[in-house]
């Protein structure tokens, strides 16, 4: 098991952006008889993010949230 957490803030003349991501990652090996291994997983990221712009440039949309989800699965011989 895998976590992570970032917390992102830029502040200039020209914009502000705070960004939050988070990202978990599962991944599982299970040994089948003495010649199989079976390896399979799962994750899930979540970024969101908060802009503000000035009078001469604009973010639009202002607000955003991106979402993956993932899934893992591999079987090898030994």
């Amino acid at each position: 098991m895998q976590f992570y957490f970032d917390n992102y803030t830029r502040s200039g003349p020209e914009a502000f952006e705070s960004r939050d991501t988070i990202d978990i990652d599962f991944n599982h090996h299970l040994a089948l008889g003495k010649r199989h291994d079976l390896i399979w997983g799962a994750g899930y990221r979540r970024s969101s993010d908060h802009t503000v712009g000035t009078i001469d440039q604009a973010f639009i949309p202002a607000d955003r949230t991106l979402q993956q989800f993932g899934f893992l699965r591999r079987m090898r011989l030994r």
